[in-house]
Formats: structure tokens, sequence, C-alpha cells
């Protein structure tokens, strides 16, 4: 009988999905729908590439009042598009979810919202993730999707890691008094979670090793590792600068004070001394 228990725990040991991601990855191909069609309906996107990194230059569009619309100048915009993220997800993977972030501004009307938010493969599109949030005159990090979130579409490893595969969203003013105002992106990226069959516990974590939490946080969250002791946590911007390091080297739990950051979407690196795990977690203003 413990021989049969042993070959059943280590079949199902050898057969557990261990979750991974790839990203945060930005574009290499930005543009907009109807690029050049004078007649078309729906604003233009200036500056379109800007998208690319978070540099704080913006591609914007420009939105008349509602109602109105007539071909360029309309109260919705076309659609701004991104592509070509990179991906090199392996063949033998399952995709779980994608996660699409946007930097995004408008600088006066009060009633500009999401219209349409979709990833897309050739010839398919996701399900409208628009956000209900309005876009206020202050930068803001907003995210759609999750892990766990495929957006209504069958991806594989080939759809996703095709230079087709992008994201793409539509803007609209609700304001019928205020024309022509300029709404911004300044950059757009996406993370892709997947799954493999594999039995080594090197490459990721079951889910109760290792947390973080909470988040999203205000003022501190705390680092709990049940394997390793901690050796260090350093904290990244959204563009790769570090800007926090925090050394340990006896305990397996540790709590980081974030309440300098501003709020927004930032990075932990968690140094065991074994591996380095990458965490994505959300400062918040409350």
């Amino acid at each position: 009988m413990k021989s049969k228990l042993l070959l059943l725990f280590t079949a199902l040991i050898s057969n557990y999905l261990f979750g991974q991601s790839q990203g945060p990855n930005s574009p290499a191909t930005a543009s907009y729908s109807a690029i050049g069609c004078l007649s078309c309906p729906g604003a233009e996107w200036s500056n379109w590439n800007n998208i690319m990194a978070a540099d704080g230059m913006y591609t914007d569009a420009s939105l008349n009042s509602f109602p109105n619309c007539f071909q360029t100048s309309c109260y919705y915009s076309r659609y701004l598009m991104a592509s070509n993220f990179g991906f090199t997800i392996p063949s033998t993977a399952t995709i779980t979810g994608v996660l699409a972030e946007i930097i995004r501004l408008s600088s006066t009307s009060p009633d500009v919202k999401d219209s349409i938010v979709e990833i897309f493969t050739p010839g398919n599109f996701g399900t409208n993730h628009a956000s209900p949030l309005l876009w206020t005159p202050s930068t803001t990090v907003i995210t759609y999707g999750d892990s766990m979130d495929v957006w209504g579409l069958v991806l594989t490893p080939d759809s996703v890691n095709q230079i087709s595969f992008g994201f793409r969203i539509m803007i609209r003013n609700g304001s019928p008094t205020i024309a022509f105002t300029p709404s911004s992106v300044d950059h757009i990226q996406m993370t892709v979670y997947y799954t493999l069959p594999t039995g080594t516990f090197s490459q990721t974590r079951m889910v109760n090793d290792f947390m973080l939490y909470p988040n999203p946080a205000s003022n501190q969250f705390t680092i709990s590792d049940l394997r390793f002791t901690i050796v260090g946590v350093e904290i990244y911007s959204l563009t790769g600068e570090k800007i926090l390091s925090q050394q340990q080297t006896t305990n397996n739990k540790q709590q980081i004070d974030i309440s300098s950051l501003s709020p927004g979407i930032y990075f932990a690196v968690i140094d065991t001394g074994k591996e380095k795990i990458k965490r994505k977690f959300i400062r918040s203003e409350y």
C-alpha cells in the first residue's frame, strides 16, 4: 500500500502545473485604425509611436463634444493599436491569462471614458474590458485583465508569440459642452501568464510558499518566504528604474516601507540567495 501511495504522489508531483509569466513587455509596433483615411469616422491619434516607452511622451486624440462626429472631427477616437510585444512563450505552455497596462490622462473634459478595450490575434478580438473609470488630468496607470483572464479567446503560445498579437483601445468624450479635448496615452505594455508541466521546483513557487501582502498597500507590505531566508529586496518602477533597496540576512519575513512612493504600480525583486522572485504590487493612496 505504501509503495502505491508513493507512486501516486510521485505522479502527481511530476505532472503538477507551475505558473509562470513573461513581461511586462512593451510593443515594437504602434498604429491606429483607418490610418490615412480622412473621410472615416473617429478622431485620429498623433505621434502614436510614443506608446512604445514610458517616457512622458504621449500620443494624443483630440475629441469633439458629444454627440458630434463628422469624419476626423468626432467625439470618439479610432482604435489605438499596439502589437509585436516580443513574447517567446514555450510551445508546451498553456496560456492562463493576459494583463494589459496603460498610462493615460485627459487634460480638460470631465467625461472621457474607455469605449472599447480588447486584445487581439489575427482575425479574433477578445471581450471588451473597457474600464468605467473616468480619464483624469493626472497621469494614471490602469490595468485590464489578470493572470486567469484570457479575454474570451483561445490563446496558444504560437498566437501570443506572433508579431500580430496585440492590444487596442477606443475612447469617447461624453461631454456635450467641451470640444476638442486632448486625451493622451504614454505607454502600453502586456504580461502573459502561463503554466508548464514540469517538476523543477526552482522555476517557480507553490502559492503558499511565498507571499506579498497586503496588495494593494498604502504604507508598507510584508514579504514572507517559507523556504528561504530573504537576503534583500529591491523596488523598481514601471520604467525599470530602481527606487528602493533593502537588505536583510537573518529572517524569512520582511516588512517594506513604501510610504515615500507615489501611488502606482511597482515591481518588487526578492533575493533569497538561491533565486530571485519578481512580484508586481500596487501602492495605493489610502
